[in-house]
């Protein structure tokens, strides 16, 4: 099998059908469907077994309990068994030549640019057919974290994986939480690996009001040691120290939301040269998220210092 198609997805029913057509359009059929159930209660496996016996392309289902996202991921990673793996969200589409033209340019790479590629970045639109954010750079390689950190580059992007190279990298989530962001993984890869640069709209994007998307500020808040490990790990990257510092500080500000003890965050700082610094604007944005969250409490009739 080249390519899997990888959709983690949570009481989606009413949106995974317009995926299931795009599958269907699909001009290269050298494919299967992963999809991880993060504990559904609507109808999506009834959907899915629906399809599944009528299907063109191979579907595989896993129920899991509901864990969050990124451990659907890490799920879809395990069990994946192709050559390429696309994440394809529950509420997106690919265009019908997506996969037949991702095939034909990972044939034109030669050997030893292969062997440091992660894969392909690619452009996104909305379902007006507007383009998300900004282009790619005119340039043939990038990792993710420069192109979004040192080309400016704006929005959503689709990303196809080599499989064996993305089975060495899983999204790091702390016990009790479900979230951290995608970008943690990207990150990750970046210290080592490029993604060739495609300038072409192949995915669709459908943002829902009660997506991932549309509380990602609220999510961090509430999974703040997952969240932590991120904007930690930006510092593996980041040169400039006004930038390392302030990356420290909402590491810290997250680490003492969590409770964590002030000895472990500095021993888990990559920036222990400029600590104290990073400390000082952690500790200020910590209180700046206490009071925050009493005047949260006054407003919603509850008051909740925890």
């Amino acid at each position: 099998m080249k390519f899997t198609i990888f959709t983690p997805t949570y009481n989606r029913a009413h949106t995974l059908e317009r995926l299931y057509e795009s599958l269907e359009k699909q001009t290269m059929v050298d494919f299967e469907w992963l999809i991880v159930d993060d504990g559904s209660i609507d109808s999506t496996e009834k959907y899915i077994r629906e399809i599944q016996s009528k299907s063109s392309f191979k579907i595989r289902y896993i129920y899991q309990d509901n864990l969050g996202k990124q451990a659907a991921y890490n799920a879809g990673i395990v069990n994946t068994e192709s050559d390429f793996f696309m994440c394809v969200d529950s509420d997106d589409q690919l265009k019908s030549e997506c996969l037949e033209d991702l095939d034909k340019t990972w044939c034109l790479l030669d050997d030893s640019e292969k062997k440091y590629c992660a894969g392909i970045v690619f452009l996104d639109c909305d379902l007006e057919g507007n383009l998300i954010g900004t282009k790619l750079p005119p340039i043939k390689f990038s990792n993710m974290y420069d192109l979004y950190h040192k080309h400016s580059v704006i929005g959503d992007k689709g990303i196809l994986f080599q499989t064996t190279i993305l089975k060495n990298y899983k999204f790091p989530i702390a016990v009790g939480e479900s979230f951290v962001t995608e970008a943690v993984l990207y990150n990750r890869i970046s210290q080592t690996y490029n993604f060739y640069c495609l300038n072409s709209i192949l995915e669709i994007r459908d943002y829902q009001v009660d997506g991932l998307s549309s509380k990602y500020e609220q999510l961090v808040l509430e999974n703040p040691f997952s969240n932590s490990i991120y904007f930690n790990e930006l510092n593996f990257h980041e040169k400039k120290i006004s930038k390392r510092i302030q990356n420290d500080a909402v590491s810290i500000k997250l680490k003492l939301l969590g409770k964590a003890p002030i000895l472990g965050i500095y021993r888990s700082s990559l920036n222990k040269k400029y600590f104290i610094l990073g400390f000082g604007l952690g500790g200020l944005m910590y209180a700046k998220e206490k009071v925050n969250r009493v005047f949260r409490g006054f407003s919603s009739g509850e008051v909740n210092d925890t």
